[in-house]
């Protein structure tokens, strides 16, 4: 009977939180178009250097032509119209002296763009020559997106389901864990656009998915190459209306079942080790291909096994977790995160590594017997995100300082820490062994990078470029390891202007949890080895960026990004823990914090690429 109440309150709370998410998106997101009508054929009063066809099409003349149309309701939603063009080309719509800079691809042949504006008239304008035009339409049309209706109704029933069951929620905080970041991780899969190009280098990793398993040519399609290219793609993704994305995808799904067995050379590929961490994103990527799934489709399952590798590794660490639990919980939801799990990106999961690895080495330390689970679990975590990033690899060095008496003998603990050593030495040296043999090029994207340059620099002039990471340290540290875009930051989608004070509250929740986290039962001296481990990253992560993306002869370090310190931001906290209580208690805000985070995120998400 009490499960029967259960499921019914469940099922309650759905309907209604559905309702009123339907209600907001009616009401409040389309509350312009409420009353007014789409217009099939709307006047053109002027043309500017475009001349009419026998078949009724309208063609630009000239580098500077333009057509203005009339508007009977006296507001514009979107515009719409067909054309054909043998590029890609930028154009202008000129509405109450306001200009919108857009962009057209030659793949379409269909322009559907938001105007949202209250006009009588339109102007267009455009800067190639022999451009075809036709079909204009005024598209004031009703618009339920149901992701965000979905994504709302889901955010409302969690606040209430979990009041409601708040204490099995707080008991069972991996379960909820695992419940929060699949479910939010796959409504931001839902609502991104379904390809490459919304977070930092996402082109890249995607070909590397793409790639993993070939040496040096692969079977691919033209919908492949276009991503990988990014012909036009990225504007034409994100900044575009719903109906433009949805002819987008529908062109490459087609495209890619008419076209797969084309070959492409893969040019100079990485080491197959640096790809392993792309594994999930490949597993469902080919299989979903085998199973002739459309192409999007394709993308998404990709994305999401790597959501379900993140999210495991988060549940692992929540799970074993003695001490830290809420922290780790935190972490793992914090919007930046869950967004870069949902894109094609290897940081979440060396992220996710790195926190499980962190949460073995403090059991480790605070059992009185070394736990062998807990050891291979560390070794594995650290190893895996350092495949593909090494400079990670000093955390290997945490078990040193395991105390000798934790291990069965003396002769025992001295094998291991030697072959720890040698392990760290074999880690380090897939990016040093490159570099100081010419086989690592710099990164095409720092310009004019050398990194056999700028290590023979260092070599030479060890003072200077002390002098330099002092200099960066002291100006740098801070922000990296604080900055807000290590709470929230969505690369390309949202300015990070716009996401900075949510980051900012984010950043006053993490300080708040951190605080009232109870520390770990170990002595004073760890703390000191934890500095000199982040330390020790932090020299590495900013030698490899100088190394591989500084220009040649510039003084500074560049492209070092804040979230390359998140996979260490549990350990960096541990040290500002100060709460000697004996248990830990979990508070709902815990729980309701992050989810009104991400929530909030979706839908600013939603309301500004939908």
């Amino acid at each position: 009977m009490k499960n029967k109440k259960s499921i019914y309150f469940i099922l309650l709370t759905i309907i209604i939180s559905f309702i009123i998410s339907l209600l907001f998106d009616v009401l409040i997101v389309n509350r312009e178009v409420l009353g007014k009508k789409s217009d099939n054929n709307p006047k053109i009063v002027s043309k500017n250097n475009i001349s009419l066809t026998e078949d009724n099409k309208y063609i630009t003349t000239s580098n500077n032509s333009s057509i203005t149309i009339k508007v009977k309701e006296n507001y514009i939603k979107k515009i719409n119209f067909d054309y054909k063009y043998k590029d890609n080309f930028e154009w202008e719509i000129e509405c109450n002296d306001e200009v919108i800079k857009v962009s057209s691809t030659g793949m379409l042949n269909k322009a559907i763009k938001m105007v949202d504006r209250n006009a009588s008239l339109i102007t267009l304008k455009f800067h190639n020559k022999g451009i075809t035009l036709n079909n204009f339409k005024i598209n004031n049309d009703i618009y339920i997106n149901w992701s965000r209706v979905i994504l709302i109704t889901i955010s409302l029933s969690l606040f209430v389901i979990l009041f409601k069951f708040r204490e099995y929620a707080k008991n069972n905080l991996p379960k909820t864990f695992l419940l929060l970041s699949l479910v939010f991780g796959s409504m931001f899969i839902a609502i991104t656009p379904k390809m490459p190009y919304n977070s930092f280098d996402d082109q890249i990793h995607y070909n590397h998915v793409v790639s993993l398993l070939n040496q040096s040519k692969h079977n691919y399609s033209y919908a492949e190459q276009i991503l990988i290219e990014g012909i036009n793609i990225r504007d034409n993704s994100m900044f575009s209306t719903r109906e433009e994305k949805q002819v987008l995808y529908n062109y490459l799904n087609q495209t890619h079942k008419t076209s797969k067995d084309r070959v492409m050379l893969s040019g100079k590929n990485s080491n197959i080790y640096k790809k392993l961490a792309y594994l999930p994103f490949a597993i469902g990527y080919k299989l979903t291909n085998i199973l002739n799934l459309n192409f999007t489709i394709c993308i998404c399952i990709a994305k999401f096994f790597n959501l379900l590798l993140y999210s495991l590794l988060f549940y692992l660490a929540i799970k074993y977790a003695k001490y830290l639990r809420r922290i780790i919980f935190v972490i793992g939801l914090f919007p930046t995160n869950i967004f870069y799990a949902s894109q094609f990106s290897c940081d979440p999961s060396i992220t996710a590594g790195l926190t499980l690895a962190t949460t073995m080495f403090i059991n480790m330390i605070t059992d009185e017997k070394l736990n062998k689970k807990y050891l291979v679990i560390f070794m594995l975590s650290v190893i895996w995100a350092c495949l593909p990033k090494a400079i990670y690899c000093p955390l290997l060095l945490l078990l040193l300082f395991i105390p000798n008496n934790k291990f069965d003998s003396k002769k025992q603990a001295y094998i291991f820490k030697f072959l720890i050593i040698f392990i760290t030495m074999l880690l380090l040296a897939t990016f040093v062994i490159p570099a100081t043999t010419g086989g690592q090029d710099g990164d095409y994207r720092g310009g004019n990078t050398s990194v056999s340059g700028q290590l023979s620099y260092i070599l030479h002039n060890p003072l200077n470029y002390a002098k330099l990471l002092l200099s960066y340290t002291f100006h740098n540290l801070l922000k990296m390891f604080i900055g807000t875009s290590n709470f929230v930051s969505f690369a390309y989608l949202i300015p990070s202007d716009i996401t900075r004070p949510i980051g900012f509250i984010c950043l006053l929740f993490f300080i708040y949890i951190v605080l009232t986290s109870v520390r770990p039962d170990f002595k004073f001296r760890y703390n000191i080895l934890i500095v000199l481990e982040v330390a020790s990253i932090w020299v590495l992560i900013c030698t490899a960026l100088y190394l591989s993306y500084t220009p040649v002869g510039e003084y500074g370090i560049g492209g070092v990004q804040t979230r390359y310190f998140i996979p260490i931001m549990l350990l960096s906290s541990v040290v500002f823990i100060f709460n000697k209580k004996k248990k830990e208690n979990i508070y709902l805000f815990d729980l309701y914090f992050p989810i009104l985070m991400l929530a909030g995120s979706l839908l600013l998400i939603s309301l500004k690429v939908l």
